[in-house]
Parts: structure tokens; sequence; C-alpha cells
């Protein structure tokens, strides 16, 4: 999401921009929803919008700077995919949604009969085939080549050729696929297909387009592929005193104060130490995870899923300072740029920040396996989608 003056300043930047349709202004005495689908018509009237002669899949590139400043390029493709519910383990998903956020989405839909923005997927590709074919695909001048605003420069080629098209879906078939981002999308998709159906009598007619959604494809393997856990904010913490605070994480960790950032490095090694950095005003600790703590400490919790640093924070870090004063949205901030965190904590705004190390695809992806849901705001991809790249319209 957006906050409301972003969303102001993309509806002025130009008459064309997708927001327009996909995340219309609230204005008295108007329906967001019924401007959206009008707009979407005009501009397919009018040419703004052309409908591709061929069926293709969109092959894209995102060149963008890490979070460490690196030079990072994400390789994927934007396309169709069938939708499943989740119990069919053809589609997994690994965070809860809300149900303000959906309402809004499947209103759009209702009106608009189509979807702007997709859902962001990852799949494994082991033998790198599909990198190979997405590698082949993305020469020569790109249909599509802009900067945006996130500093990301972004291309997009067309993928017609039926043999190719055939070959990178065998390279999904038969497989999980993961999303990353869009929760909320993908359930839409799936309450829409629900609503058709019932429509319908209670039958979807095989070819039906509400069985399709619009979907990001990316590797597991991408060297691109960024992922982040949002550092956690504290504020309002109840009778805040940093010793006893320190007191109370001292039996699950080893706390050690320091003058430098701590060494943040995640791995594949279970039984290796968790690590985080901790700041409280204008003091900085290291956090090591004491052995032993996690069986002992989070028995009930599966395995894969107390093996993630996010759960450990959450559960050893997070719960213990705030206690039972309250929802967790009233104490915690979710803050992915770390300077950002840090300034909080410093200009007094809130009281602690608790830094987390880069995620474990391969940990992500065990424990998503295993059906498990993971706290709040466990993961940043980045950089998001732009919306707009593709449109998949019902009604074409």
């Amino acid at each position: 999401m957006i906050s409301p003056e972003q969303q102001q300043a993309y509806h002025e930047q130009s008459q064309f921009n997708i927001i327009h349709v996909d995340y219309g202004l609230d204005l008295p005495g108007r329906d967001k929803y019924a401007d959206a689908a009008q707009k979407l018509d005009e501009w397919v009237a009018d040419g703004v919008l052309i409908q591709d002669e061929k069926p293709a899949i969109y092959v894209t590139e995102h060149e963008f700077s890490d979070m460490q400043g690196r030079k990072r390029l994400r390789r994927g493709f934007i396309a169709l995919l069938k939708v499943e519910p989740f119990s069919s383990g053809a589609v997994l998903p690994h965070e809860k949604t809300f149900k303000k956020h959906k309402k809004d989405r499947l209103d759009l839909l209702r009106a608009t009969g189509a979807q702007m923005n997709p859902v962001f997927t990852f799949f494994s590709d082991p033998d790198g085939k599909a990198a190979d074919i997405l590698a082949a695909a993305a020469t020569g001048a790109p249909d599509s080549a802009f900067d945006f605003v996130d500093g990301a420069h972004n291309r997009m080629w067309r993928l017609t050729d039926p043999d190719t098209i055939r070959a990178l879906q065998k390279t999904i078939k038969k497989q999980p696929v993961f999303i990353a981002d869009g929760h909320h999308r993908y359930e839409t998709m799936l309450n829409f297909r629900r609503e058709t159906r019932k429509n319908l009598g209670g039958k979807l007619p095989k070819d039906h387009p509400a069985r399709w959604g619009l979907v990001y494809f990316c590797t597991a393997e991408d060297p691109g592929l960024e992922v982040t856990s949002p550092h956690r904010v504290l504020k309002n913490l109840p009778d805040f005193d940093p010793q006893k605070m320190l007191k109370k994480l001292d039996k699950f960790f080893s706390i050690q104060k320091t003058a430098d950032n701590c060494a943040l490095e995640d791995t594949s090694n279970p039984d290796a130490p968790h690590g985080f950095a901790m700041q409280i005003g204008p003091e900085l600790y290291c956090l090591t995870l004491r052995k032993g703590v996690l069986n002992k400490a989070m028995p009930e919790i599966s395995r894969a899923l107390r093996e993630l640093h996010v759960t450990v924070c959450s559960e050893l870090i997070v719960r213990p300072l705030i206690g039972d004063s309250g929802k967790i949205l009233d104490h915690v901030s979710y803050i992915v740029d770390p300077s950002e965190a840090a300034a909080a904590v410093q200009s007094g705004a809130c009281q602690a920040a608790v830094f987390l190390p880069p995620f474990n695809m391969n940990h992500l992806m065990d424990a998503v396996e295993t059906g498990q849901v993971l706290p709040h705001k466990s993961t940043y991809f980045y950089p998001k989608l732009v919306t707009g790249l593709a449109i998949y319209r019902y009604s074409v």
C-alpha cells in the first residue's frame, strides 16, 4: 500500500497513470469503483490501452540497488495462473490477510472485470531451466523500458513463441508456487471465482476467465530475489526501563553492548545461534540466542517455524516486552529501512528497535511447505512490482 500523500501525487502526475483505475480517490458523491471501470473502458476505446494480438508471456527485469547499496538484477515473467484453493497445495501462502483489504480489491474486480496488479510469486528452479529460458528471452531491445520512482530500472519483453512458452510452463508444472507478496489479491481471485461460480448456478465452465489470475513469477534461486524482514520498532512499552528490558531478555539471549553494528547474517544451519541487534535509546546491543532455548521456550511451535528469525523475535523479544498490554500494533511498527528505524528511537518517538537479519529462502520455503503461517510482517520482497505492466481483462 502507499500513503494518502503518494496516492494524491500519482493522481496528479498523469491523467493516464494506472492509479486512476487501481486505487481511485474517495471523493464526495462519487463511486470510485464505477469511476475506475469507466476510466478503463475509456482508455481501451481511445487506444490508450491496446490488446496484444498474440497470446504472450511477459518477461521482466528489475535492475536495482539493494538495502546495502549493491547492484542487483531480478528476472521473472508475468502470466496467468490457474486459481486454486490453498488446500490443493498448488499455491502456498505464508501470512494472514485482513478482510478490509480483500473487500476493496473484490469491489474493484467486480466493477472493472480486470486485474492490474499481479500477485508476486516464486517457484523452485534448481536445475536453472526456467532461468535459462528467461535469460534467452531477455535479449535485444525490450518492448518497454523505464525508471521507476524507487530507483529501479524496468525492462519487459513479449514472449510469443508457443514452443518456448510450453517449455517455460513445463518448468513449473507439478510443483507448488509460493506467494511472496499479494496474499490479499490472490484471496480476492479465489473469492471472485467462488462468487462467479455461484452466480452461474454452481458450475464454472472450464474456459471461464475467472479460473485464472494475473501473476508474476520469479525463481527462488534468482540472485536478484531480495527478501528481508521489516525491523521491529517498539513504542508505548509498559513501565519502560532499559535495564528491566534487558533483564527480561537475558534468560533467552546472551547480550553484549557494542559500539558497532552486529553481524546479522542468516545461516542454513538450524543449530547456529540466532543473532539480532537491538537499539535502546542511544545504546546498541547484540543479542545471541542461548543454546537450547529454541526448543525449551517454544515447544508448541513447529520446528520449521521456530527456527525462523521472525518467530524468535516475535515470541522471545517482542512478546516478553509488550506483555499483555494490548494489541501488538499498539506497540510495534514495521520499518524496512534500518536507518529510519534507528532514527525513530534516537528521536524519542519510539523506545527501542530490533534489527532482524536477512531472510534465508530455504528456511522460508521449508516453513511454508509444512503449512505454517508466519508472524505478521515477516517478509519484505524488494523491489515491489509496478502496477499496470500487464492487465488481465476478463471481458476481452
